[in-house]
């Protein structure tokens, strides 16, 4: 999977040096989606009108232009299930590659139905896959914003950069050595709140807590903005401060889940975790090593924002030009 995002990253960087001027935060979030990824926009926009209009496929005219991005869903499907049997006829039960081997082996192993069920694995792979691509592309325009925004906190990440990386690729494991660059992440995730509310989940027994009665087969959201300003975990908690989740010793301390869950939790936590925190640190070093990045204007409000799905930054502008 590293080696893919290392080859992801050479493409983002070959599309932001052909980027000339002034430009838009808008550019910015479409090159790190890459073109590839937009086809499955596509498929995410269609596939989120059919939820919102429950019935839709049964109507004899088509009011929104939805059947033309059906076209997109179709594709999407074909390529997912083309990748199942890329994998079916390579498979090593002993030595997994990715999710869809172990997926492939759960079923052999255990002669469990569900994970024989190629349907249910390419749905599978589409919400995992549509689901990291927005929050990943908006976390880093966040990240862009914040970098503009603060040049300090650049000056430092390139400055750590220079001392562990230097002109190599970056790799994953720089960011053991790499503490202000996992702050500035942290901090990046828990300001810009990019999810307000987890996934609903449901009481499976009567529970009282601090005096609050939620009975049985309650559904319950829980309100992540709440935990990202909570004045006695982060003091100061609206002003932008990588340096908090820094130790004295500048050691980078990761929150607990019971301080910050910006991937949830429970069962109905992202399974993309991991795959996340991987592009956002090495699509942010790789970027901060070959350009410097400055506002253009009036620099926007990191406290105001876009909420669809996703809360997004407000359109900006910057320029920025290649380190030598």
């Amino acid at each position: 999977m590293e080696a893919k995002i290392i080859e992801e990253q050479e493409y983002l960087i070959g599309k932001l040096s052909s980027l000339k001027g002034t430009q838009s935060s808008d550019t910015f979030k479409l090159v790190v989606g890459g073109a590839v990824s937009n086809i499955f926009e596509a498929y995410y926009v269609a596939a989120l009108k059919a939820l919102l209009i429950p019935g839709y496929k049964y109507l004899p005219w088509d009011p929104i232009g939805l059947r033309p991005l059906q076209l997109y869903e179709r594709q999407a499907r074909e390529f997912f299930r083309s990748e199942v049997e890329l994998h079916r006829k390579s498979l090593d039960i002993n030595e997994p590659r990715d999710y869809i081997d172990t997926f492939l082996i759960e079923g052999i192993k255990n002669g469990n139905s569900l994970f024989s069920d190629e349907e249910e694995l390419c749905s599978t792979i589409s919400q995992l896959y549509i689901a990291g691509y927005d929050t990943t592309s908006t976390t880093l325009t966040w990240a862009l914003l914040f970098l503009v925004n603060y040049p300090q906190c650049q000056d430092k990440i390139h400055e750590e950069i220079c001392k562990t990386v230097g002109s190599r690729a970056v790799c994953w494991k720089d960011r053991v050595s790499m503490h202000y660059t996992q702050a500035f992440i942290q901090e990046v995730l828990r300001f810009s709140g990019l999810t307000g509310s987890a996934l609903s989940h449901v009481c499976t027994a009567d529970t009282v807590i601090q005096g609050h009665s939620i009975p049985k087969g309650c559904r319950i959201m829980a309100n992540l903005y709440s935990t990202y300003h909570d004045e006695s975990v982060f003091p100061e908690s609206y002003l932008f401060k990588s340096e908090r989740f820094l130790n004295s010793d500048g050691e980078f301390v990761k929150p607990t889940g019971k301080q910050m869950l910006p991937f949830s939790l429970g069962k109905r936590a992202c399974l993309g975790e991991g795959l996340a925190r991987t592009e956002l640190f090495m699509f942010l070093v790789s970027i901060v090593q070959q350009f410097h990045f400055t506002a253009v204007g009036e620099t926007k409000s990191a406290e105001e924002g876009i909420d669809v799905f996703t809360h997004s930054p407000l359109p900006f502008k910057y320029t920025f030009c290649a380190r030598e």
